[in-house]
């Protein structure tokens, strides 16, 4: 053997491959997993076309009742109840009995308005 090729042999090249990187893991899902009921069927028990059209059906009228919930939930009348109902919860209590401490406050923050109003048209 020569020189160069001893050399070739005992000195590492700079083009060796890079070593293989970890895999990378898997999170789990985040969607909810699939009832049994509404699973899709196996392979071994195919479904005729009215299981099929039934199943359609049924999937038409959950969607149906989800989309008249969210709409339900969005309208701007019921919004408006909902804010109104919080902002009344938060002067009265359950019963109706008044919460003297947060009518005080109120109270309080009206008057210190009003007067520094009135300083301010004074100077």
């Amino acid at each position: 053997m020569s020189q160069s090729d001893n050399r070739a042999v005992s000195e590492p090249t700079a083009a060796t491959a890079p070593a293989p990187k970890a895999p990378v893991p898997v999170r789990p899902s985040v969607l909810p997993a699939i009832p049994p009921s509404s699973a899709p069927p196996t392979a071994a028990a195919p479904r005729t076309p009215a299981e099929i059209e039934r199943d359609i059906e049924a999937t038409r009228a959950r969607l149906a009742t989800s989309i008249d919930e969210l709409a339900d939930r969005v309208s701007p009348k019921n919004v408006a109840k909902r804010g109104a109902d919080k902002a009344r919860l938060a002067v009265v209590d359950e019963t109706g009995a008044p919460r003297t401490t947060r009518l005080a406050s109120v109270g309080a923050a009206v008057a210190a308005l009003v007067g520094i109003v009135l300083w301010r048209r004074r100077g």
